[in-house]
């Protein structure tokens, strides 16, 4: 392609970079053990129970992830625009997500349980405007999980929910809204459909406890979770 003189010559990726798709079995294989950062300025943070079955995948830049200590997954997919944070907190179970993070965070705290078909979302993939003054109404924002949450299957969450830690979100449920700790959270909008709650790991396809006291899992007490308890993000 011939140079005009006085234009300046910008490759594409420049302007819109480029997909990457990263594993965590290719984090483990990496020299820089721990971190990874690309030209982008698209960083990963991780440890070596990074679990194999993460994939990351970068379509923009300025973006960072954060994996905690001996966090499981089946299947996690998480899939960047430009500008986000995802921070999962250790031990976390993930049997299958899908999380979406672009111009703000997605934080997840420590001991969660995510369930299948699971969907986090911080923005809504397409611009939204007010008809009549044409402002956009549809932001990112930020998504904040408290630690020892489970989610159930198929749940949605969306941009600007905040749940609190050892509440209980029920299959299918959508919401991008406030909820605090113990709680059980169902529906379509969700809401509270019972307080004062605590829950265990312990299967019930093996166990049929009476009593928190039986449980061999014993953080279902956890108590409530402080929103600046996640490490700072820079």
């Amino acid at each position: 392609m011939a140079h005009i003189p006085g234009a300046t010559v910008v490759h594409v990726d420049e302007i819109i970079g480029r997909q990457v798709n990263i594993t965590g079995k290719m984090l483990k294989k990496m020299e820089n053990k721990g971190y990874y950062e690309d030209f982008w300025g698209n960083r990963v943070e991780f440890d070596s129970t990074v679990p194999d079955t993460v994939s990351i995948i970068f379509r923009g830049r300025d973006n960072r992830m954060v994996i905690g200590s001996h966090v499981t997954a089946g299947s996690l997919t998480v899939g960047f625009g430009n500008g986000g944070v995802c921070v999962i907190g250790d031990r976390a179970e993930i049997m299958e997500a899908y999380i979406a993070v672009s111009g703000a965070k997605v934080m997840i705290g420590k001991d969660s349980l995510i369930s299948t078909m699971v969907q986090i979302r911080n923005h809504d993939g397409h611009h939204m405007f007010d008809l009549e003054t044409k402002k956009r109404i549809n932001h990112p924002a930020d998504v904040i999980i408290g630690d020892h949450v489970w989610i159930g299957y198929r749940a949605i969450i969306l941009a600007g929910a905040r749940i609190g830690a050892g509440s209980v979100i029920g299959a299918g449920a959508v919401t991008s809204g406030q909820f605090g700790g113990n709680l059980v959270i169902a529906g379509c909008p969700a809401r509270v459909i019972r307080t004062g709650v605590c829950w265990s790991r312990d299967d019930t396809d093996y166990f049929n406890h009476e009593s928190l006291d039986a449980c061999l899992s014993q953080e279902a007490e956890m108590k409530a979770f402080l929103f600046d308890e996640f490490p700072p993000i820079c």
